[in-house]
C-alpha cells in the first residue's frame, strides 16, 4: 500500500502571494525576445479564432423566425391593425436591406445599422416613418438581446435618426422637488401625487383604484392593470382620511388633474419649484426612477403597463434618458 510521505504532498497555494508576485513581475513587451513574441502571437491568434467560433456556434443556435415571431406575438392585442401591421412591415424592411447586401441580419453593426437609417431616409421615407421603423427594429434587438446574449442592439445610440423637431420639451420634477410639492400640498392632493410618482400611475386610472391590502387593481386607457401597491401611497390616503378601498371613486380624472393643477400653479407662483408640472410628470419621475435602478427597458416596460417594447423605448427616449 502506497503511503504519501509528507514531502510529497503540495503545501497550500497562497492565493494572494501568488497574485501579488506575478504583479510585480509581470513582464512588458519589450522584455520579450523574438521566440516568446512569436509564441504569445499564436496565442492571441488562437483565442480570437476560439472567440470568433463560439460566436458563431451561439448565433448558428438561434431561431430567427421563432424569435421573430415570439417578438410579433408580444406586441398587446389591444394593440390596432395598423400598429401590428407597422411592426411586421418594419422587420419586413429590414430583413429585404440585410438580405440585399448579403448582411446576416442578427450579426448587424452599428455601423451597419446608421446604413440602414440613411438608406431609409434616401428611399424619401418620411422623418417619422424612420424613426418609427428604426425604434421597432431596435426593440426586436433588446428583446432578443434578454434571450440571447451573443445578440446586442446595434440601434442604440445611433446618430442616424433624423431627430423629431417637434418634440416637446418634458420637464421632471427633481427628488428634492418631490419632497418640497409633499411637504408643501393639502394631504388629498399629496395623497394624489404620491400615488402617481411613486407607482406611475395615469391619474386616469386613479377613480377606478381599488386596493385590497398590498394589491391593487384599476383601469388606464381601456386596459385592467393589477401590481403591488407602494406603503407610501397606502399610507398617504389613510393620512388623507380616503376610502382605503376606494380612495378616488367619487372624483373624476379631469378633478383631480384640476387639483394637481393648481397646487403648481401656487408651488411654482411661490418660487419652491422649476415648473408647473402636470399630474402626468410625476409618471414621467416614476418611470426615469425605475430605469436608472438597473436600466432594465423590458422590467420598466411591465411596470409602466405598455403594450410593446418599442413603445418604452420612444416613452424613455421623449424623456432623456434612453438614446435609440
Amino acid at each position: 500500500m502506497n503511503v504519501l510521505r509528507k514531502r510529497d504532498i503540495a503545501p497550500p497555494i497562497d492565493l494572494n502571494s501568488l497574485a501579488l508576485r506575478i504583479a510585480k513581475t509581470q513582464p512588458q513587451l519589450s522584455d520579450l525576445n523574438i521566440v516568446q513574441l512569436e509564441k504569445l502571437a499564436r496565442i492571441m491568434t488562437t483565442q480570437r479564432l476560439s472567440d470568433e467560433l463560439g460566436y458563431a456556434v451561439s448565433l448558428a443556435g438561434i431561431d430567427y423566425s421563432k424569435e421573430k415571431t415570439l417578438f410579433l406575438k408580444s406586441i398587446s392585442p389591444n394593440d390596432s391593425a395598423c400598429t401590428k401591421s407597422a411592426y411586421k412591415n418594419g422587420m419586413k424592411r429590414l430583413e429585404a436591406y440585410t438580405l440585399l447586401n448579403g448582411i446576416k441580419l442578427l450579426t448587424l453593426t452599428p455601423a451597419q445599422a446608421d446604413q440602414y437609417i440613411f438608406a431609409l431616409r434616401q428611399e424619401g421615407r418620411a422623418a417619422a416613418s424612420v424613426r418609427l421603423d428604426v425604434s421597432i427594429t431596435s426593440s426586436f434587438f433588446t428583446f432578443i438581446s434578454r434571450r440571447h446574449k451573443a445578440v446586442s442592439n446595434p440601434f442604440r445610440g445611433t446618430r442616424a435618426k433624423p431627430s423629431n423637431k417637434s418634440m416637446k420639451r418634458v420637464v421632471i420634477p427633481t427628488d428634492n422637488e418631490i419632497k418640497i410639492i409633499l411637504n408643501n400640498v393639502p394631504a388629498f392632493e399629496k395623497a394624489i401625487i404620491t400615488c402617481l410618482y411613486s407607482r406611475g400611475f395615469r391619474i386616469g386610472a386613479l377613480p377606478t383604484l381599488t386596493i385590497w391590502g398590498a394589491k391593487f387593481n384599476a383601469r388606464s386607457k381601456q386596459v385592467d392593470i393589477s401590481g403591488e401597491m407602494p406603503m407610501e401611497a397606502i399610507q398617504s390616503i389613510k393620512e388623507a382620511g380616503l376610502n382605503s378601498h376606494k380612495p378616488f371613486s367619487a372624483f373624476t380624472s379631469n378633478a383631480l388633474k384640476t387639483r394637481i393643477k393648481k397646487q403648481m400653479e401656487r408651488l411654482y407662483s411661490s418660487g419652491l419649484i422649476r415648473n408647473q408640472y402636470s399630474s402626468h410628470d410625476f409618471r414621467h419621475y416614476y418611470a426615469v426612477a425605475e430605469y436608472k435602478k438597473n436600466r432594465d427597458i423590458y422590467r420598466v416596460s411591465k411596470l409602466l403597463y405598455h403594450s410593446s417594447i418599442a413603445i418604452t423605448e420612444r416613452y424613455l427616449q421623449g424623456l432623456g434618458v434612453v438614446d435609440i
